[in-house]
């Protein structure tokens, strides 16, 4: 896949209330549903090629209710390894999605620029960011738990969450903490930037 963020820039974005968006609801929308779409009623599962063009990683950095940013990545690769002993499992599958940090984009080149520095992501020396499964479980229907380490910055957590998988999609929002990963200043004050970032993922099969 291709992995995400996004904060603020200058004390004059302060003074008034903005929100911004790099992804569309049209972007948004997901494959129609059909009768196969569960995997998991499959005789057989097939690792899955990605469809980039239709897909995408984004997150949204705010300061409380008065800003919020969203930015998304639009270099990033997702590499599925079906599980050796049962290749048919998609629950003993591990994935690794790889992101270029400087693929970056937001609707502000001096709040990419902000971001890409030192202050935030340091890009220059950490170029990438990583995901990898840990586990993946099915809950029911296209409902699964994955537990995954996250890497940013050389700093890698772990952590759980949801995502939703048909044979024709991926998705899920996860809450991460930018703190843990040295991402930005410390959280709290009248001009801290928020602690969670949500993260926004739509992956598409072909």
């Amino acid at each position: 896949m291709r992995i995400l963020f996004t904060i603020l820039t200058s004390s004059a974005v302060f003074l008034s209330a903005c929100s911004s968006s790099v992804i569309t609801q049209e972007q948004r929308k997901l494959p129609p549903e059909s009768s196969d779409n569960n995997i998991q009623e499959r005789d057989e599962y097939t690792v899955p090629n990605v469809d980039y063009t239709q897909s995408f990683l984004a997150f949204t950095g705010s300061k409380g209710d008065l800003i919020s940013h969203e930015c998304a990545f639009e270099d990033f690769t997702l590499d599925i390894t079906p599980d050796s002993e049962d290749p048919q499992n998609p629950e003993g599958a591990q994935a690794m999605v790889t992101i270029n940090i400087a693929s970056m984009v937001t609707d502000n080149d001096g709040l990419t620029k902000h971001l890409l520095s030192p202050d935030f992501f340091d890009v220059k020396t950490y170029p990438q960011a990583m995901f990898k499964t840990v586990s993946i479980t099915h809950v029911s229907d296209d409902l699964y738990r994955v537990e995954a380490d996250i890497t940013i910055k050389n700093i890698t957590k772990r952590s759980a969450f949801d995502m939703r998988m048909t044979d024709k999609y991926l998705t899920f929002i996860y809450d991460l903490d930018r703190t843990q990963f040295d991402v930005g200043p410390p959280a709290g004050g009248l001009k801290g930037i928020d602690a969670i970032v949500p993260i926004e993922a739509k992956i598409i099969f072909m």
